[in-house]
């Protein structure tokens, strides 16, 4: 009887023991197919997604900031910007100097935005504005004197000036001393009958001339829409140069739109790097 029991047990052992080998032995088959199963998922999930493909650069575009030296209100949020920017610093302000040096210390091109005479009377005009019907003396003064305090200006630009970028005689004095300094100039083409491109090539100074105003309307949709504009003019002519202000509203909206302009193929560059 008791040897009965015995044999009794010992099946049930190896009953039990032949179960939990097969049940170890089924979890170890599911683990190994469950792990290839996602290895394969995985794959098919990377084969899926189509590789980032670098954009080709197409096009190149200068923005260029004016206004600069009454305060340093926005310089920070101007150093924020991770990418080539020049600023337009207006002469013989209260902080035209330091500005214009720690936009050089921190690798942001720096010009001289030079006042010029303008045909509106209602607006009170920049110290040291440039007139028609100055001698040339008065003319050079002047000039110098605005050039010598905005250090490490590489060119100039005409702040307002409609007037006196339509009258070839005064340009051609201010280009011909350019010329000598080594220093280009943009032309913000505040009217359709500016003489300056004309000037510039007979003195031969390096050149160039707004394509967009950014900020006409201090407002975000169309300071968007104006950059968008100078990312076409720029894919159209392969440059293109957009012109905006000292304004904190301007600067966020660049930043902002970096992301896009490197999506279309667009590259920002430096002002010097557009003058021909």
């Amino acid at each position: 009887m008791a040897k009965n029991r015995k044999t009794k047990f010992n099946i049930f052992i190896y009953i039990l023991a032949g179960f939990i080998v097969f049940q170890t032995v089924s979890i170890g088959f599911l683990f190994v197919k469950n792990l290839k199963l996602r290895k394969e998922i995985s794959v098919k999930k990377i084969q899926a997604s189509p590789a980032r493909q670098k954009v080709k650069i197409t096009a190149k575009a200068a923005i260029v900031l004016d206004d600069w030296g009454y305060n340093k209100k926005n310089l920070q949020a101007l150093l924020g910007i991770k990418k080539p920017v020049t600023i337009s610093v207006l002469p013989n302000l209260p902080y035209s100097k330091t500005i214009a040096e720690t936009a050089h210390e921190n690798l942001i091109e720096v010009i001289l935005h030079l006042p010029l005479e303008a045909y509106d009377k209602t607006k009170r005009p920049e110290k040291d504005t440039i007139c028609v019907g100055m001698s040339s003396k008065e003319v050079l003064l002047r000039l110098e004197k605005g050039i010598n305090s905005v250090p490490y200006a590489g060119g100039v630009s005409n702040h307002t000036g409609s007037k006196a970028t339509e009258n070839y005689e005064l340009m051609k004095i201010i280009l011909n001393s350019l010329k000598k300094k080594n220093l280009f100039f943009l032309d913000s083409l505040v009217t359709n009958n500016s003489v300056c491109e004309k000037a510039a090539r007979d003195t031969g100074v390096r050149f160039a001339k707004r394509s967009v105003f950014l900020d006409n309307q201090n407002n975000l949709q169309y300071i968007t829409n104006q950059l968008r504009q100078v990312i076409a003019e720029a894919k159209l002519n392969k440059t293109a140069v957009g012109i905006g202000h000292d304004r904190p509203l301007t600067i966020k909206v660049i930043n902002q739109m970096l992301r896009e302009f490197q999506r279309e193929g667009v590259e920002l560059i430096y002002l010097s790097e557009v003058v021909r």
